[in-house]
C-alpha cells in the first residue's frame, strides 16, 4: 500500500553520480557553471559522503583473489574528484563542477526525474569503465555494488527548474527589481483546466463563482506585485496585510477604536462596457449596495444576509455609507484588527464581491452568465456547463503592470482565458502533456505525476510552491468516541508519520507538527521548538501508548480485535489523497480501530455531509495548515457558529479566547490571543496532524511571467494570470497553437 517514488534528487546520489563522471567532462575548458541553487559542498564533506557511501555498500573483503576493496573503489572516486577539481578550488567551485557534471550526465539518459534504473545504469557503466584496469572484479560485480548502493539512496522530488530562458532575439527590458528580462507581449489565449466550475454566477448564492470570478471582479485591495519575491513567499496561500496594497481603494483610514473604516476609491474604474452598465464609473454607492445585499442591511433587511458569507458575517457591520462617489464609510459594532483584512478581501474573495445594482434590479439576481458584469481584467463571453468558461480581455481595465513601471503597460496581456472543465485528473495531465493547457499542479498533481511529466515533457517548467495539508481529518467531537481527548491522542500516536514521510513522500515532506495557523502566519502560533515536551510527545509515534490510551478511555479490543469503528470522508477533487487515507487507516487498524474510507461522489454532497455532520466520525478538512487567514479559517471550523464545517465543538474556554481576540484593538494582544488559541487547538487535537508536502506547478514554457505566485491550490483560482503573457512563436514552434 505504501508506495515509493523512483525519481532521484537526493544530494548523496548527485555526489556519487558526479564523482564518477566529472573527470571526463570537468577538465575541459568549458566555462564555469553558475552558482548552485543548494548550499556549497565543502570538499571535506564531499569526500566524507563518498567514503561513507562506499563503505556502506562495499564491505572490506578479508580474503580472496585480490578483489577491489572499499578503499580501492574509494580511490577511484577520489581520483575522479581530484582530476575534476583544479588545485586550490573553492567549495563553491567544486559544488559548481558537481552541478555541471550532473547536468552533463543527465543528457539524454537521465533527464530530471530519471528513474533509479536510469541513474543506476549510468553509474554502473561509469564504475565498470573505471574498474577495467583493476584485477579481481568484473564489471557485473561492480554493477551490483553500485546497484546495492543506489538502493539505499532515498528518492526525492525533482528540484524546481529555473524559469524558461528568454526566446532568441527577444527584446529585453528591466523589471522593477532591476533584472534584465524578456519584454512582455500582448495577444494570445491562456488555456487552463479545472476539476469543477460553477453553474450559477451570482456570488450571493455560493463561493465557487467568487473564486473563478477573480478574473471578473476586483477587491478594494490586491497583492502588491512589486514586492521582491525573496522578501515574501507569494507561493503560500495565506498572505497577511503586508502583502497588500490599494486596488479599487487608493487608501483607507481606521478609527482608533477600530469601529470605523473609511475607504477612498479610485476615480478611473469602470464597469465592463456591457448592458445595462455600459461602462459607467464604479462608485462608493456600488460598494454600499453590494455589501448591504450580502449582509442583509438597508433595502435587503427583509431578504436577510447571504448564507454563504465567509468574511463579512463576523464583522457585525452596522452600516455602510457613501459620503460621496469615491468615499465609503463602514461602521462595525465590534472593533477588531481582523476587520480591515476581511473588508479588503483577504481570505477570499467570497461574497464581499461587488455586483452591479442595475443587473440585480433588472433580473433579480446574477445567476445567468450572460448577465454577469464586473470591473475586472476579463469578462465572461461564453459558458458551456461542465465544459468551458471563456473570458475575454477587458480593453478598458484600469491597472498597469507594476513589474514594469517604465513601460506603462496596461493589463491584462492575453486576449482571453479559456477555463476547460476536466473532472478527470488523468485527462487534465494529458491536456498538459499535449499542450492543450498551460499549467497543471498544486493540490491536483501528485509527485508520481510530476516526475512522469518531467520525464516525458522536459520542456515544462517546474515551479515549487508552499504546500498545504488537505487530507488531515477533523473529528466529530459532539459524540463518542472522539469526544474523549484520550481517543484523539491515541489516533495521532498510532500513525507512523516518519515512515509515511520516507516511504510515501520519499523524504519530501515537513516532519514538524503545527497547529491550525500556517507557517507564513508568523506571530499567530508558538513555534514547535518552543512547545512543552509533553505536547511534543503527543505527536510521537507510539502504538503501545495509543493502545494504553484507548484502554483507559474504555475501548478495549473485542473478540475480533476491534475496539470501535468509524468513517472518514474524502473527496479527491478537493485535493484529498485517498491513498494516504488508506495508509493512515492501516495504522489505526493495528491498534484496533477500524476506519472505513468513504470517497464522496459530488462536491455538493461533501459540503452537505460536513455542514450537517453526516460524515460518521471524521472528514478531511484541511484544518491544519489551511492557507487562509488563520483567524477566519479556524473560527469557521471550531468556533461558534461553525459556518463551514460542523465538528460538534462548543468549547466555552476556546470560544472565550476567540471572542477576546476578535474584539481587541491591540496588535500584540491579538497575536498573544491567536497564539493561545493555536496552543489550545494543538493540545486538544481536534484534527489529526499529517505531514505537509511541497507542491509543484508544471507550466508550458510559452507562458511567461509566472513565478509560482498565489500557490497552486486549484489551477483555475489564479489571479496572477493577468500579469502573465504568451510567447506565440514558441507556442507555435512546439505545435501547441
Amino acid at each position: 500500500m505504501i508506495r515509493r517514488l523512483f525519481n532521484v534528487r537526493a544530494s548523496l546520489s548527485i555526489i556519487i553520480i558526479a564523482a564518477f563522471v566529472m573527470a571526463a567532462i570537468a577538465c575541459s575548458s568549458a566555462p564555469a557553471a553558475p552558482a548552485p541553487a543548494e548550499p556549497a559542498i565543502d570538499p571535506a564533506e564531499l569526500s566524507k559522503l563518498v567514503q561513507d557511501a562506499v563503505k556502506q555498500s562495499v564491505p572490506e573483503q578479508p580474503a580472496g583473489p585480490a578483489p577491489v576493496s572499499a578503499q580501492e573503489i574509494q580511490s577511484m572516486v577520489e581520483a575522479a574528484v581530484s582530476a575534476a577539481a583544479p588545485e586550490g578550488a573553492s567549495a563553491e567551485e567544486i559544488s559548481a563542477m558537481v552541478q555541471q557534471a550532473v547536468a552533463a550526465a543527465a543528457q539524454p539518459a537521465a533527464q530530471p526525474g530519471a528513474s533509479k534504473e536510469d541513474i543506476e545504469d549510468i553509474v554502473a557503466r561509469a564504475v565498470a569503465e573505471s574498474a577495467q584496469s583493476q584485477s579481481g572484479v568484473s564489471a557485473s560485480e561492480v554493477q551490483k555494488i553500485v546497484s546495492d548502493a543506489i538502493k539505499g539512496i532515498p528518492a526525492a522530488a525533482p528540484a524546481p527548474a529555473a524559469p524558461a530562458a528568454p526566446s532568441p532575439g527577444a527584446e529585453m527590458v528591466h523589471d522593477v527589481w532591476g533584472k534584465s528580462v524578456e519584454k512582455p507581449r500582448y495577444g494570445g489565449s491562456i488555456p487552463i483546466a479545472t476539476n469543477v466550475a460553477p453553474e450559477i454566477f451570482d456570488p450571493w448564492f455560493g463561493d465557487w463563482i467568487s473564486v473563478y470570478g477573480e478574473y471578473i471582479w476586483d477587491d478594494l485591495c490586491a497583492m502588491d506585485w512589486s514586492i521582491p519575491r525573496e522578501e515574501r513567499d507569494f507561493t503560500a496561500g495565506y498572505k497577511d496585510m503586508g502583502f497588500y496594497t490599494g486596488h479599487l481603494a487608493t487608501s483607507w483610514d481606521i478609527s482608533p477604536d477600530l469601529l470605523k473604516y473609511t475607504f477612498n476609491l479610485r476615480d478611473d474604474v469602470n464597469w465592463h462596457d456591457k448592458a445595462p452598465l455600459d461602462g459607467r464609473l464604479f462608485t462608493a454607492h456600488d460598494v454600499e449596495y453590494s455589501w448591504n445585499r450580502v449582509l442583509g442591511l438597508g433595502q435587503f433587511a427583509e431578504t436577510g444576509p447571504s448564507p454563504h458569507d465567509w468574511l463579512l458575517n463576523t464583522l457585525s457591520v452596522s452600516s455602510i455609507t457613501p459620503t460621496d462617489d469615491q468615499t465609503v464609510v463602514v461602521n462595525a459594532e465590534i472593533g477588531s484588527l481582523e476587520n480591515i483584512g476581511r473588508l479588503c478581501g483577504i481570505g477570499g474573495p467570497w461574497t464581499n464581491t461587488f455586483v452591479p445594482p442595475e443587473v440585480i434590479e433588472q433580473h433579480g439576481d446574477m445567476k445567468n452568465w450572460e448577465n454577469v458584469v464586473g470591473t475586472g481584467p476579463y469578462e465572461i463571453t461564453d459558458f458551456v456547463p461542465l465544459s468551458l468558461i471563456k473570458l475575454t480581455k477587458n480593453p478598458n481595465y484600469f491597472q498597469k503592470d507594476p513589474v514594469f513601471p517604465d513601460l506603462d503597460n496596461q493589463l491584462p496581456y492575453a486576449d482571453e482565458i479559456k477555463i476547460h472543465v476536466i473532472p478527470d485528473a488523468a485527462a487534465r495531465v494529458a491536456a498538459l502533456r499535449t499542450g492543450k493547457t498551460v499549467m497543471q499542479g498544486g493540490q491536483h498533481l501528485n509527485l508520481d505525476q510530476v516526475n512522469s511529466l518531467r520525464k516525458t515533457n522536459p520542456e515544462l517548467t517546474v515551479v515549487k510552491i508552499t504546500g498545504t495539508s488537505k487530507s488531515d481529518p477533523a473529528f466529530y467531537i459532539g459524540d463518542a468516541p472522539f469526544n474523549d481527548r484520550n481517543v484523539r491522542w491515541a489516533m495521532q500516536k498510532a500513525i507512523n508519520v516518519p515512515e509515511i514521510i520516507e516511504s510515501y513522500y520519499n523524504g519530501d515532506a515537513d516532519s514538524t507538527p503545527w497547529g491550525f495557523a500556517p507557517s507564513p502566519a508568523i506571530g499567530y502560533y508558538t513555534p514547535y521548538e518552543q512547545w512543552p515536551d509533553d505536547v511534543k510527545q503527543l505527536f510521537v509515534y507510539d502504538p503501545a501508548e495509543a493502545e494504553r490510551l484507548l484502554d483507559a478511555a474504555g475501548y478495549p479490543r473485542g473478540g475480533d480485535g476491534i475496539r470501535f469503528e468509524s468513517n472518514w470522508d474524502v473527496f479527491p477533487p478537493w485535493g484529498h489523497d485517498i491513498d494516504l487515507s488508506l495508509i493512515v487507516a492501516s495504522y489505526w487498524e493495528k491498534v484496533g480501530v477500524k476506519v472505513t474510507i468513504t470517497q464522496v461522489a459530488e462536491d455538493s454532497e461533501m459540503s452537505e455531509r460536513r455542514t450537517n455532520a453526516e460524515y460518521g466520525g471524521m472528514t478531511s478538512c484541511g484544518c491544519r495548515h489551511k492557507n487562509f487567514n488563520p483567524m477566519v479559517s479556524n473560527v469557521g471550523r471550531f468556533g461558534v457558529p461553525q459556518t463551514w464545517l460542523n465538528t460538534g465543538i462548543n468549547d466555552p474556554v476556546y470560544q472565550a479566547i476567540i471572542d477576546e481576540a476578535q474584539s481587541t484593538s491591540d496588535q500584540s494582544e491579538l497575536l498573544r490571543l491567536a497564539t493561545q488559541m493555536d496552543d489550545y487547538f494543538v493540545k486538544e487535537m481536534w484534527t489529526v496532524w499529517l505531514p505537509v508536502t511541497p507542491q509543484y506547478m508544471l507550466v508550458q514554457p510559452w507562458l511567461k511571467g509566472y513565478r509560482g505566485e498565489d500557490g497552486g491550490g486549484d489551477e483555475g483560482w489564479m489571479t496572477h494570470l493577468k500579469y502573465t503573457w504568451i510567447d506565440l512563436k514558441l507556442q507555435n514552434d512546439l505545435g501547441h497553437d
